[in-house]
């Protein structure tokens, strides 16, 4: 009877390990982010999400909390994975070099904050520089392709 029972307790715990293992992980594909205009620019490069993505790990998370804030947040963007889900974060740039964060996703809303100031410099320069940068590229195409339209080289 020890034996079965041993067993019994062993295909369980087996049993549970394999479900478990084959639980899909959450794969960061693009990092949307979106301006106050209206606009929104898409990062799929790898490295830059990652990057984005090690930012927000560090981010200290106070589960269980109802986050507001007081002002309109500096920055909102967005990050979508693999497997359709999206997460949105609301991030709030401190004078003193830290970032305040709101994540939004089907859970729920989290309060976080980032105390790492050369880590929030880095996500404020990605998400308005590095934008901006893109914007200005996709400026410049929309001009060039509009000046080659038409015959006297002046776009309409």
């Amino acid at each position: 009877m020890r034996k079965i029972s041993f067993l019994l307790c062993f295909c369980v715990l087996l049993l549970g390990l394999v479900g478990c293992s084959e639980m899909p992980a959450r794969k960061p594909i693009a990092i949307v982010i979106q301006k106050t205009n209206g606009y929104k620019t898409t990062i799929d490069e790898t490295k830059i999400v990652e990057k984005v993505m090690t930012i927000v790990e560090n981010v200290n998370w106070k589960e269980g909390t109802n986050p507001s804030m007081s002002r309109k947040e500096d920055a909102r963007f967005q990050v979508n994975y693999e497997n359709k889900e999206k997460e949105t974060y609301l991030v709030w740039f401190g004078k003193y070099g830290n970032a305040e964060f709101i994540r939004v996703s089907a859970k729920g809303s989290t309060y976080g904050t980032l105390m790492k100031a050369d880590q929030a410099k880095q996500l404020r320069e990605i998400l308005f520089c590095y934008s901006a940068w893109v914007d200005r590229l996709i400026c410049w195409r929309n001009t060039v392709s509009n000046f080659r339209k038409t015959d006297s080289g002046i776009a309409v």
